[in-house]
Parts: C-alpha cells; sequence; structure tokens
C-alpha cells in the first residue's frame, strides 16, 4: 500500500492528521492509531462507542472532575539548521505543505510550541555567533552593536510562516552561550560567565525580545542559559551555577524585564532529570520571578518532574528539549517518547513537551560540533533535485497529541508504570469540554481494555496491538444535543478591532453567542456576554481599547440546548499612544586626536509627528582618562509622516591645552621660596665685595638692588604667568556617549559606543 513507501506517505499524511481530531457525539468516540510496526501511522480507525459492558483485562477510569496543570501545548525547535533547510531547500509549495503539516491542528500534527535559540547552537548553519559579537579583546558593555541580522536570513521567515498558519504558538527564547566576550573564555565554546556583565546580559535579552517582537513574534518565555552544567569546547555551550542563575535572574533580569514593560515567564535551569537540588535553589532564591523550571531528557529519569513538583507545588514544569537518535528503531523510539514524553512528561507535571530540531538533513546536519546522529520531525534530503519531505518517529509520536489544544487540563486517569508491560496512558480536557485519551501498550502482544467515563459510568472497550499507541476523543457536551464551536481565532486589525474566527458547530440551525474579557481563563456569563444570536462565523469587534489584550469564548445556542464553550482565543490591539525612538551608530576614531560621527535616527511610532530636540553628552570614559572628547548634535528633527528621520552627532577628540603654575599669591610656598632666595644673592653680592672696593662698585651695587625690589614688587602684585603645550588628543579607549530626544512631555535616549585608537 502507499502508506508504505516515504514518498506517498508524507502526502497522505496531512489528510490523514486533518482527521485527528473532530467534535463527535459522546456515545461516539474518534480513534487514530500509530503501531509500532508501521502499519499504521496516525491511521484514522474505526469509531467506538459508549455503553459496551467492559470487556477487557483492565480498566481505565477517567474522571475530570479532578484537574492538574493546565497544558501550553506540545512542539519542537526550530533551530538555525532547521530552518536553512526549510528556506533554503524547499520550494515555496513545499514549505507551505510542511509548515500546515506541522502547525495546522486540521491539517497536520498542530505543534503549538516553539524553542528559538539566541544566536548559534550546535545546530547552526552559520557557525558561531551571537547577537552581540566584537572582535577578540573588545567589549560592549552598553550593546551599541546588538543585532539579530542573522536571524532575518532565513529563521524569521520561517517562523512567520509558521505563525501564518497557526498565530497562537508560544515561543521560548533562550542562549547556548552569551557573547563571547561576557565569558571568562573569551569563547562562546564553553567556560564560565564574567559575573561583571550580568546587567549587560540582562539588557541582551531585553534587546532579544524586543527585536522579535517588532518582527511579529512575540516572546512567551525565556530561559537564562540552555544546559547550565554543560560546558564543551565543541559547540556553543556555558557552565552557568545555580547561585549565579539566582542571581541574575533576581539582581537583574527581572529588573530589566519590569524596567523595559516586557513580561515573559522565566524558565529555571533547562538541564537533564538527573539533578534536582539545582532546579530546588532556583525556586528557593528566585521564586518570586521564576513560573518554573524546564527539564531535558538526556540523563535521570522524568519522575524528577514529580519530586520538584512535590517539593515546590505552586510553580509549573515544562519539558523543553529531547532528541531521536538515527541508531534507534520506529518502534523501540516510539515507545520510549510515549512512555517518558507525551505521557510520562505529561503525567510528572508538565505543561508543555517539546523536542529538538524540527527539521535535519539525511546526514543529521548542518551540524556545529554537537549531536551528529540526531533527527528531526521531518528529513529533508538534499541530495536529491527537488528535495524530499520524510516524516520520522517524532512527527508520527507528537502526531498522537494533536487535539489537546492550549489551556486543556490533565484530569485524572489511572495508568500502568512505565516500562511494566502494561497499559499507560494520560487524559485531557479541553477547555470546549472535549476529552482527549492518549494510550500506548507497552506489552509484547495486543491488548484489550476498557475506559470507563466516571461522570455517567459509561464504558467503551478497545483492542490495542503491541508496542502502539492509540488517541481516543469525544464531547461528552454534544450529549445536551449541541455541539461546541471549535478552533476560534481571533486577529487584531488595528488599535481599536479584533476579528474572530471558528469552526461551525455540526448541530443544525445553532447559533452563536460570543463572551469577552481581558482576564484568561474566564468563565461565560451575562456580564460578559458580548453578542449573541449571530447566524455566521465571524464576527468583528470594534471600539477596543489600544494596547490591551482581549480573551473570547464562542458557544453555539440550539432549540434544545447551549453547548460547551470554544477553546479561548485572545488578541492584543495595537499601541497608538504618540512615541518616538532614538538608535545611533558606533563611532570609531582610528587616529588620536581626529573627530567622528554618528547617524542618529529618530523613528516616530503611534502617529507621532513634532519636532525632536537632541542633546548629547559623554556618559561613561576609560579609569584614568584625563582629556575628555567632546560632542555635538544637529537639532531640532522633525518628523513629518511614519517616515524617520536623521541626525548627525559630531564627537572631537582634538587636543586640548596645558596650563603651567600660575603666580598669583606672594604667600604661596614658590613664592616665598623665591624672594628669599633673592634676599640671599643680594647679600652676598653687597657684604662679599671688600670694603675698600665698595665706592667703585657703588653703581653696580645700586643697581642690582633696584632689581631684586622690582621683582620682589612684581611677585608681590598678585601677577600670573600661563603657558600652554599641545596634548596629543582624547585618552584612548572605549567612551559612551548619551543622545537624548525629547519632544514635550515625551523623550527616548540611545547610547552610541565611541572607541578612540
Amino acid at each position: 500500500m502507499c502508506k508504505k513507501r516515504w514518498v506517498c506517505l508524507f502526502l497522505s499524511v496531512v489528510a490523514v492528521a486533518s482527521g485527528a481530531i473532530r467534535g463527535i457525539g459522546a456515545q461516539t468516540v474518534n480513534v487514530v492509531e500509530t503501531t509500532g510496526t508501521q502499519s499504521a501511522l496516525l491511521a484514522q480507525e474505526p469509531s467506538v462507542s459508549f455503553g459496551a459492558e467492559p470487556a477487557g483485562a483492565y480498566t481505565i477510569t477517567i474522571n475530570p472532575t479532578t484537574q492538574y496543570q493546565q497544558m501550553d501545548g506540545f512542539g519542537a525547535a526550530m533551530t538555525g539548521s532547521s530552518a536553512y533547510l526549510i528556506y533554503n531547500y524547499l520550494t515555496p509549495a513545499q514549505q507551505t505543505a510542511l509548515m500546515r503539516s506541522l502547525f495546522s491542528s486540521t491539517q497536520g500534527i498542530g505543534l503549538t510550541m516553539l524553542r528559538q535559540p539566541m544566536g548559534a547552537t550546535d545546530f547552526s548553519a552559520q557557525g558561531d555567533f551571537s547577537y552581540d559579537d566584537m572582535p577578540a579583546g573588545e567589549t560592549d558593555v552598553p550593546l551599541a552593536n546588538f543585532s539579530i541580522a542573522k536571524d532575518l536570513t532565513y529563521t524569521i521567515p520561517v517562523l512567520k510562516q509558521a505563525f501564518a498558519i497557526n498565530p497562537n504558538i508560544k515561543v521560548e527564547m533562550l542562549p547556548w552561550s552569551p557573547p563571547a566576550w561576557m565569558k571568562l573564555s573569551g569563547t562562546m565554546n564553553g567556560g564560565d560567565f564574567n559575573d561583571t556583565y550580568m546587567p549587560s546580559l540582562a539588557q541582551y535579552f531585553v534587546k532579544t525580545i524586543q527585536a522579535y517582537q517588532a518582527q511579529g513574534i512575540p516572546v512567551y518565555a525565556i530561559a537564562a542559559q540552555n544546559e547550565p552544567l554543560n560546558s564543551s569546547t565543541s559547540y556553543p555551550t556555558e557552565s552557568f551555577s545555580a547561585s549565579e542563575e539566582s542571581t541574575f535572574i533576581v539582581n537583574d533580569l527581572g529588573p530589566a524585564l519590569a524596567n523595559a514593560g516586557l513580561t515573559p515567564r522565566i524558565f529555571g535551569y533547562e538541564h537533564n532529570w538527573d539533578d534536582t537540588s539545582y532546579p530546588e535553589t532556583i525556586l528557593a532564591n528566585a521564586g518570586s520571578l521564576v513560573a518554573g523550571i524546564s527539564w531535558h531528557c538526556y540523563a535521570g529519569n522524568v519522575s524528577a518532574q514529580s519530586e520538584v513538583e512535590a517539593a515546590y507545588p505552586n510553580f509549573g514544569a515544562w519539558f523543553t528539549e529531547c532528541s531521536g537518535e538515527t541508531t534507534g528503531t520506529f518502534n523501540g523510539d516510539l515507545g520510549w517518547g510515549m512512555e517518558n514524553l507525551i505521557i510520562g512528561a505529561t503525567r510528572n507535571y508538565a505543561k508543555s513537551v517539546s523536542e529538538w530540531n524540527i527539521a535535519l538533513d539525511q546526514n543529521s546536519g548542518p551540524t556545529n560540533g554537537g549531536c551528529t546522529d540526531c533527527y528531526g520531525f521531518v528529513t529533508i534530503n538534499t541530495s536529491v533535485t527537488p528535495a524530499t519531505v520524510i516524516p520520522t518517529t517524532s512527527y508520527y509520536l507528537y502526531g498522537q497529541a494533536n487535539g489537546v489544544v492550549p489551556g486543556a487540563y490533565r484530569v485524572q486517569s489511572n495508568s500502568a508504570a512505565i516500562g511494566a508491560g502494561g497499559v499507560e496512558d494520560v487524559a485531557f480536557q479541553n477547555p470546549n469540554g472535549s476529552m482527549v485519551l492518549i494510550v500506548y501498550n507497552d506489552g509484547s502482544a495486543a491488548t484489550t481494555f476498557d475506559v470507563n467515563w466516571a461522570p455517567n459510568n459509561a464504558n467503551f472497550t478497545y483492542t490495542l496491538p503491541a508496542q502502539s499507541a492509540a488517541t481516543f476523543s469525544w464531547n461528552p457536551a454534544a450529549s445536551a444535543g449541541t455541539s461546541a464551536p471549535t478552533n476560534l481565532t481571533a486577529t487584531a486589525v488595528s488599535s481599536s478591532q479584533i476579528n474572530l474566527a471558528w469552526t461551525a458547530s455540526s448541530t443544525p440551525g445553532a447559533t452563536y453567542s460570543i463572551y469577552s474579557s481581558t482576564t484568561s481563563g474566564f468563565t461565560p456569563s451575562s456580564s460578559n456576554l458580548l453578542t449573541s444570536g449571530l447566524s455566521g462565523t465571524t464576527y468583528s469587534n470594534t471600539g477596543l481599547s489600544s494596547g490591551t489584550t482581549y480573551y473570547y469564548l464562542v458557544e453555539a445556542v440550539s432549540s434544545s440546548a447551549t453547548s460547551a464553550p470554544s477553546n479561548q482565543a485572545s488578541a492584543t490591539t495595537a499601541t497608538t499612544s504618540p512615541n518616538f525612538s532614538l538608535s545611533a551608530t558606533a563611532i570609531t576614531i582610528a587616529t588620536q586626536g581626529a573627530a567622528g560621527t554618528s547617524t542618529v535616527t529618530v523613528t516616530p511610532a503611534g502617529g507621532f509627528n513634532g519636532s525632536v530636540a537632541l542633546t548629547c553628552a559623554l556618559t561613561s570614559s576609560p579609569a584614568g582618562a584625563s582629556d575628555l572628547p567632546t560632542c555635538s548634535v544637529t537639532t531640532p528633527v522633525s518628523i513629518s509622516g511614519a517616515s524617520s528621520a536623521e541626525a548627525t552627532l559630531t564627537v572631537n577628540t582634538t587636543a586640548q591645552t596645558a596650563k603651567s603654575f600660575k603666580f598669583e599669591r606672594p604667600d604661596h610656598p614658590h613664592f616665598q621660596g623665591l624672594q628669599v632666595g633673592r634676599v640671599v644673592v643680594a647679600a652676598l653680592l653687597l657684604f662679599g665685595i671688600p670694603l675698600r672696593s665698595r665706592r667703585w662698585n657703588r653703581t653696580i651695587v645700586l643697581l642690582l638692588l633696584l632689581s631684586i625690589g622690582s621683582m620682589m614688587m612684581g611677585c608681590n602684585s598678585g601677577g600670573s604667568s600661563t603657558t600652554t603645550t599641545p596634548s596629543g588628543g582624547t585618552t584612548t579607549g572605549t567612551y559612551v556617549v548619551t543622545v537624548t530626544g525629547a519632544s514635550g512631555s515625551l523623550t527616548a535616549s540611545t547610547t552610541v559606543s565611541l572607541t578612540v585608537n
């Protein structure tokens, strides 16, 4: 059959996955299955029904009234290597098909989480780089050279494709290494952080978040350091102790984010299951600022997540990295992933589960010094033209979780222990009330089991092949006679309007009621009813406040009943407050004593128009600097329309003057010494001449006395003597010049790095 051939399989997998989860009656259960033998790959199986008598050897009982963690979703990382392959080797049509197969819940596997590196990793097609690289031995404390230009080549364009399909993707960002100049080792590949630069590192995060958000990519969460206990000289890594991370979060990162008005969640630790002391140190010392702990799979046991949860129950857990290896087998990797990630991590309180690369090539690359046998969700074979796309085990593994939407709660269900050869499972209830049950048979033979829906003690029976997974979904709310609308999306189109769209209820003749709140997780009520009686599946909410996040739910209403709410959707209206920002280029002066210029750009926002007065000042200089540079800037700058305007900052490092002592007081020690010396000389000359010769030298003596007297009178008159000598110019080193702009009550500033050689 076609589905046994990889090429045909990828063409058909989107259609198979699109039917994975859909609203159905309470007595009918939808089934999607993947077998360890690959005879079924996200295959739609015949539905089953509640109401059957128990017939299995094992019963899974689901009790939705007991809830655990709320889910953010499932995903992977769009590494530099992944984005490079997608952008450079796939045709536009192939790119669109792949993005849909990954991020659409109706046409693919519905990924909702992305973990994005800040700079290079072991999977970077551009080698080692950060967002602020400097020549060896140089620093950039004010981050004047910060730039995400390398991400703009293909990473951000590919991310934008993903967001176009699913605008509700949640993005976590973190560095594998900060810029090399921030480290004691002076290299991105291994070594310790130089704690002196913690303030700069905090601003590095602020600038990263702002730069990505300016590209339309919101940042949901950040972590201070990837795998802080792993320092390798072969690819970007860093040692960052628990005490360092705690201090950084409390003293630098948290305040910097707050001052910038940014509110991403902060994940602590970001490393393996084999260490619980590090994450507990973070929670104990920085608990007021962190959302919880993020975990990796490469050492230890998934139960570590529950150990930390028990010790610190008010924090969340996120599972953020694991990778399949080409040395494994399909059924082995499917089973391990089900037991430890999809089922294991979520049963141990993970709010999300993500693997490593989205895509790698047929050689497990491009690599940058790390893993040489990893695979992604898909393999892009670049050895043929056009390149082909082949789904891997990870694609099918995570496809079995499609239908667990963001906002779902894990609910109570019983499960066999990991690796015990039994039936393992995890259950979720979505915001619209629909249920998802994921089951894996760890046994060596097919197993028949019952599923008991505790609220009405109803059962269905299913037989699952050995080392295989199945996902069951049903909607209890549909038993009331009205199915809920699904796939609600919210899109902000201006500062005062958000457009809504949803998939219609399957109940004939249903109309729709829309509820809105500025608080997430709200419950529909008459107090937040926006409108009702709608017959269509779109709505424009107008007259909204700018810069505000609105949350929405939709219910279907029929003659028999009102459905459960849809999934929650949200959007943030644009900010319209007029404002402006400044940016400027760095200055390097190659010759001491010369002048240099920088272009200062004034960028309007929120419809700002008007005149901006600019000033400049030297705000930082090298220790011991004597002759300091001076600055001037052309001002004012006029803004009209949405275009930026430019001004010129000029820095002068020409020589200053050096002054001698100013002889202004007769009581100054220099003068006192001079006067005494002159008197002594006069006395010697006067009395040292023989008496008999004095009359012959009377004229000389008188002249000498008159000269001494006039010099002493000149000293007593308070006169001064000043000389000037040219210096070599401004002291060499790195300076910081701050340019400030003002327009009425609005102000903005930027720093300019000045290097004098």
